[in-house]
């Protein structure tokens, strides 16, 4: 039992035909997703360049500490221990991957002050407790 419906011819519809409320809608959601794609790419281009980042700061780090440790090694102090020059190599490798995330992070938009500051306070114990003992030691 089917219905046969006469074809009605498809209205045109253009944004001046829509009431003037609705008509704010449409444009307000095509504004919103022209910003939305905005904000995307922004971020997308954002990651990007944290990535190259990343990338150049872990090649930099490598190259700095092999540098530390071969630059120790031909010295004639330290040239015999292995211990210091591979201390001094991973505090060359961490404090540049240290500086590494903060530049990712200030690309992507992160306020990095605070973690600055967490990370400068955490030095403040340590140097009030060598302290004492260092003026002893100086003193004689």
């Amino acid at each position: 039992m089917l219905i046969d419906l006469p074809a009605a011819a498809p209205a045109k519809l253009s944004l001046a035909s829509l009431p003037a409320g609705l008509r704010g809608v449409v444009t307000g959601e095509t504004v919103a997703i022209t910003k939305a794609g905005n904000v995307l790419g922004d971020l997308a281009v954002n990651i990007v360049v944290a990535l190259l980042i990343f990338v150049a700061g872990l090649w930099v780090a490598k190259w700095a500490s092999r540098l530390v440790c071969e630059g120790l090694g031909k010295l004639p102090r330290t040239a015999h221990d292995q211990t210091l020059q591979d201390f001094a190599g991973s505090v060359t490798r961490y404090a540049i991957m240290i500086i590494t995330i903060v530049a990712i992070l200030r690309r992507l938009g992160v306020e990095t002050t605070s973690i600055i500051t967490i990370l400068g306070r955490r030095r403040w114990p340590s140097a009030w407790r060598c302290r004492g003992p260092c003026r002893t030691w100086r003193r004689g």
